[in-house]
């Protein structure tokens, strides 16, 4: 069978050098259009979301700099361009007419992943900024030493694979103008895994941690989605109920530590409910096999895939988390973490090696397995106030290594907008 099917695999991937060689040649071409450099589109992960740095910081311009720069969102999800526009944004399919015209006409491209989150297609000419979507604990880009992964094969082993990658995955290897970090620290980390020069690196505090300290006023208009888990979330701290939120990371596909969540909900709820507290989990993907079907008489809560969790760390006293780096941003907060690493081993070993051994860069309670969370989150609940003293000066050390020193007066957004402004008109 593999034998008669190989002539299709060799079919497939000539299709795949087609459509490559094809996306290639499109971004060329577009380098002929003339670029406006007041012309800025944003987009985020891929192309599906509203959320992340680029939203706060394509509210801000919206909001404060209209006179200078006019905005527009991308996105390749059509509900969700429609949902935008009813909130009076801005907002276009990346392969309408006039969501092309804006790609080929933008002198600036924002993203938190890749010029995809756009349309690579129509970047070619265009001033790539990606403010990434968070520090990284685990390794990313060049850094990735897992031999089978896609970016790894673009960028290390013999040079005919490397091309055959390049090309079947232009995006894989793309080269980006500019990259934002939260700190000088940061920007070291970031100028390895993307091999850019530190000049390259724009140090600022990603604007999406603006929302962490001052909450939706960062990311207004809020859509439909927000509002109702914005809503639900106030009336359980009205009520005097602690909110818990387990955020785990995305583990790539195929690696078997991500078959299941190991999390058993029996050994939770008793510790909710004894405490008065509501569990909060944003799943992935398989994952969300994992949660109860009764969701937990009220006392579970699954958040939407799309929900952008920077909206709702504002309101949660304590955050569960394994390798996620969102635990690095929520450091702002100074609430209480638990890292729940129930597979680090087997993930350490089979998925994504880390920048720095993992206990000495988790600031709160390590739980292996069940029980373990369910002791730790009791710990945490029952005292809530020993709680955030008790790893304090862990949390603050880290803070200051991966957090810039915020601008005096300024928000985190407005510090990014006057810094790629500044590297734009020196351009």
């Amino acid at each position: 069978m593999s034998t008669a099917l190989r002539p299709f695999g060799v079919l497939a991937a000539g299709l795949q050098v087609l459509v490559g060689l094809a996306a290639r040649f499109a971004r060329l071409v577009a380098r002929l259009v003339p670029r406006r450099r007041d012309l800025w589109v944003f987009g985020s992960w891929y192309g599906t979301r509203f959320s992340g740095s680029p939203r706060a910081l394509f509210v801000y311009c919206l909001r404060f700099r209209a006179t200078e720069i006019s905005v527009a969102w991308i996105s390749r999800r059509r509900e969700l361009v429609r949902e935008l526009r009813a909130l009076g944004l801005p907002a276009y399919h990346r392969f309408s007419i006039r969501g092309l015209w804006l790609c080929l006409r933008a002198g600036v491209y924002v993203f938190d992943c890749r010029s995809s989150d756009i349309n690579y297609v129509t970047s070619g000419g265009a001033v790539t900024i990606n403010l990434w979507h968070g520090t990284p604990l685990k390794r990313i880009e060049h850094d990735i030493e897992d031999p089978t992964h896609p970016y790894q094969r673009a960028h290390v082993g013999s040079w005919w694979r490397r091309v055959f990658y390049r090309v079947v995955r232009p995006t894989d290897a793309e080269r980006y103008d500019f990259v934002c970090a939260a700190s000088p620290f940061v920007a070291e980390r970031l100028a390895q895994a993307f091999r850019m020069p530190i000049a390259r690196i724009l140090v600022g505090e990603a604007p999406c941690n603006d929302a962490l300290l001052v909450g939706a006023a960062a990311y207004t208009p809020l859509r439909q989605l927000d509002h109702s888990l914005l809503s639900r979330l106030e009336a359980h701290r009205e009520a005097g109920t602690r909110v818990v939120a387990y955020l785990p990371t995305f583990r790539d596909a195929g690696n078997a530590s991500s078959d299941k969540v190991s999390i058993e909900w029996g050994r939770l709820e008793p510790v909710l409910r004894r405490s008065g507290a509501v569990f909060c989990w944003k799943a992935h993907g398989e994952d969300r096999r994992q949660l109860p079907h009764d969701m937990g008489g009220g006392l579970l809560e699954a958040l939407p895939t799309e929900v952008d969790a920077h909206l709702l760390l504002h309101k949660v006293d304590v955050l569960i988390t394994d390798y996620s780096s969102i635990y690095f941003d929520y450091l702002l907060t100074d609430r209480p973490i638990i890292f729940y690493a129930y597979d680090l081993s087997h993930y350490v070993g089979a998925s994504r090696t880390l920048y720095e051994p993992y206990g000495e860069v988790t600031p709160g309670l390590l739980a292996r397995d069940s029980d373990e969370l369910a002791s730790a989150l009791a710990s945490v609940l029952e005292d809530y106030t020993a709680a955030c003293q008790r790893h304090a000066e862990q949390r603050r050390m880290l803070r200051a290594r991966l957090h810039a020193a915020p601008n005096p007066g300024a928000t985190f957004t407005e510090t990014i907008y006057d810094r790629v402004s500044s590297v734009l008109k020196r351009q």
